[in-house]
């Protein structure tokens, strides 16, 4: 299941008060959806939305920093989430897409987009629920894998692998250049492609 289709059930739950949801799409193409930074920033205003007791820890957080117009770094920021997160507020979802895509303020050490995942789970709260996707890149993988309850693997899915070469043979078959191929070059480009899409 896609992070979309997840924020896509829970939202009613969210508008009804039933729980708290906030979630960052992390984007290559987009220096400002790269920075973990931003992603918790956006985070705790989502959260900060749904509760005034976190938003009272959003605002100290503001008036710490506000009046001399330093930013809080990425350690004081994850501390006011971490308490953010300590106040109740019924049951919260975060969700985080494309942990891969996001820029670490050390490349030489653990990815910050990492750091924010080991700081949400080492928590331990009973009424947070965590869900994040990224690319299979091992220090990733490595790091977070020991901390999942469960884990989703994409391109070991046959029905996803399915989806993937169903849409590749249309998109050739309803592309008006590629009508004029002969068969063979037809097979030989979505096998390449179905290939590439699969991780192979």
């Amino acid at each position: 299941m896609s992070s979309s289709a997840v924020i896509q059930d829970l939202t009613p739950l969210s508008e009804q008060g039933s729980i708290s949801l906030a979630y960052f799409y992390c984007d290559f193409r987009d220096p400002a959806r790269r920075s973990v930074q931003n992603a918790i920033f956006s985070l705790m205003i989502q959260l900060a939305s749904q509760s005034s007791d976190r938003r009272d820890v959003l605002q100290e957080l503001y008036s710490n920093y506000g009046n001399d117009g330093q930013k809080p770094g990425l350690d004081a920021l994850l501390e006011c989430l971490r308490d953010m997160l300590s106040r109740p507020q019924g049951t919260t979802y975060i969700i985080v897409d494309g942990l891969d895509e996001c820029i670490s303020t050390d490349p030489q050490g653990v990815r910050d987009s990492v750091q924010l995942i080991q700081a949400l789970v080492g928590l331990g709260r009973k009424d947070l629920r965590i869900f994040a996707t990224n690319l299979h890149e091992d220090d990733i993988h490595n790091a977070l894998q020991p901390l999942a309850s469960q884990t989703v693997s994409l391109h070991e899915n046959e029905e996803h692998n399915q989806g993937i070469i169903d849409y590749i043979k249309w998109r050739i078959q309803e592309n008006s250049r590629m009508r004029r191929w002969r068969y063979e070059d037809k097979v030989s480009t979505w096998e390449v492609l179905s290939n590439k899409g699969a991780g192979a």
